[in-house]
């Protein structure tokens, strides 16, 4: 597999270096090159030769703010370095918050920029948010067209997350799509979770199976969560309510005409 170039620095403190890691995870997965310290050093080169190198190299700087970044003079220096560089076009600084840190928790140099906040539960969501503005074309897959309505029983692929999406799905999961909800939600099936979701038609994107995927697909989907069940359910409903008002001899639920 070809070594990606690595696109985003990551600038955290020692004691945050796991959530650094797990975000240099989440970027290759999406084919976007981040660099840590802690994973990607050279052994045997010096130090901070090589941090500068990456920082001039890279298009977008990450720094991770913590209770632990006043104190790291790590931190401190690669700020220094990205602050100082004399490329004509320097890296994008982008704060993030990790925990319970404050916009003033941040160095004042960063404070009046525009920053996102990190939890456990958000870790996908924020790299593709930084994936889809700073990197379009690498993130094209992961779009979804306009507002759109399926049909009934098509399949929809999951193309974006919000906060609690990220606890049931992953990027490229499938779901088997039933109706849209009166919020104007999709109402669809998970075979992740083994029960209905409802998701925004921005985080989905159609996906064309052929009749063999098709239905290979449906075997996953419980009869009583398709699109066939779904309609005897409105039928039997459909049913009380004739009955209820006197209207068994009708057509299509309408009183008969007068004569």
């Amino acid at each position: 597999m070809k070594e990606l170039e690595n696109q985003i620095f990551i600038s955290y403190a020692e004691a945050d270096r796991d959530i650094a890691d797990n975000l240099r995870y989440h970027f290759k997965k999406y084919m976007v090159g981040a660099w840590t310290y802690n994973s990607d050093k050279t052994p045997g080169e010096d130090t901070w030769a090589e941090i500068v190198e990456k920082i001039e190299r890279s298009k977008i700087v990450l720094w991770l703010c913590s209770s632990y970044s006043n104190n790291s003079k790590g931190q401190s220096r690669e700020l220094s370095i990205v602050e100082e560089c004399k490329l004509e076009v320097k890296p994008i600084r982008i704060p993030v918050l990790l925990r319970d840190t404050k916009l003033e928790d941040l160095p004042v140099q960063l404070q009046r920029l525009n920053y996102l906040r990190l939890s456990i539960d958000k870790i996908n969501s924020v790299t593709l948010e930084i994936i889809k503005t700073h990197f379009p074309k690498m993130s094209e897959r992961f779009r979804s067209d306009n507002w759109f309505y399926p049909n009934p029983s098509d399949w929809l692929e999951v193309v974006g997350l919000f906060d609690v999406m990220e606890n049931c799905f992953e990027l490229g999961d499938l779901l088997y799509f039933r109706r849209l909800s009166p919020m104007g939600l999709f109402e669809c099936y998970s075979p992740q979770i083994e029960g209905l979701y409802w998701l925004p038609s921005n985080t989905v994107k159609l996906v064309n199976l052929t009749e063999t995927e098709q239905e290979e697909r449906e075997s996953l989907v419980p009869f009583i969560y398709t699109i066939s069940a779904m309609i005897d359910a409105d039928h039997v409903g459909f049913q009380a309510i004739k009955k209820n008002y006197g209207c068994e001899d009708s057509i299509d639920g309408f009183p008969p005409a007068r004569e």
